[in-house]
Parts: structure tokens; sequence; C-alpha cells
């Protein structure tokens, strides 16, 4: 049996090379994972190639794995939100 998957907490837009890079640089050091989920697809949130192969002028879901790092999270990424 598979896992069920969760659904994103966070939608973000990145919509420019710039925008992906400067969230690639704020969450490629967090200390816990985080997932890109784009419709059935999962992929890491912190690989700058994934966010490359992505289309970028739609919304991307986000998944964080520690709960507890939800609002610090948000504060990380406030301003690529899309709400």
């Amino acid at each position: 049996m598979f896992p069920l998957l969760e659904q994103p907490q966070y939608q973000v837009l990145l919509n420019s090379i710039d925008k992906v890079k400067l969230f690639n640089r704020k969450v490629s050091s967090l200390d816990y994972n985080i997932d890109i989920i784009v419709g059935s697809m999962v992929f890491d949130g912190k690989s700058l190639m994934a966010l490359f192969g992505l289309d970028l002028t739609r919304p991307i879901g986000i998944f964080v794995h520690d709960e507890n790092k939800l609002a610090s999270f948000r504060d990380i990424i406030k301003e690529f939100l899309y709400e």
C-alpha cells in the first residue's frame, strides 16, 4: 500500500529566474525537508534543477515535513506566497 500524499500547506509563485534562485537560497539551508507538489508529482523542494523544470507561470504547492516549522517557514517564503 502506498502512503497518502499530503496536501500542500502553501502555494508559491516563482514566475522569474531571479525568484527561483532566491527561493532556492532561502530554503536550501533549512534543517527540515520540503516538497514541491505539482498535480500528482512530488519533487525535492530544495532542488534547483526540480524548480527550473517546472512551469513557472503557475503556482507551485509546497509541503513542509516538520509541522512545528510551519509558521517560521511562512515567514521565510512570504514574498513568494500565492494567495
